[in-house]
């Protein structure tokens, strides 16, 4: 399918299935995006042009 499993970490530890083996993008981001990302529940989100919902 299309669908891409991605991991947004706050430490720089992310090497190569450390999360989940089918994990194929790892984003490093400070603790507060990574938060914020997860609420979002996509990093598809542009946060200069909108709000968390």
């Amino acid at each position: 399918g299309d669908l891409v499993a991605v991991g947004v970490l706050s430490g720089n530890r992310n090497f190569e299935g450390r999360i989940h083996p089918l994990t194929r993008a790892n984003y490093l981001a400070s603790p507060p995006l990574v938060i914020a990302y997860a609420i979002a529940g996509t990093v598809l989100i542009d946060f200069e042009k909108g709000a968390l919902r």
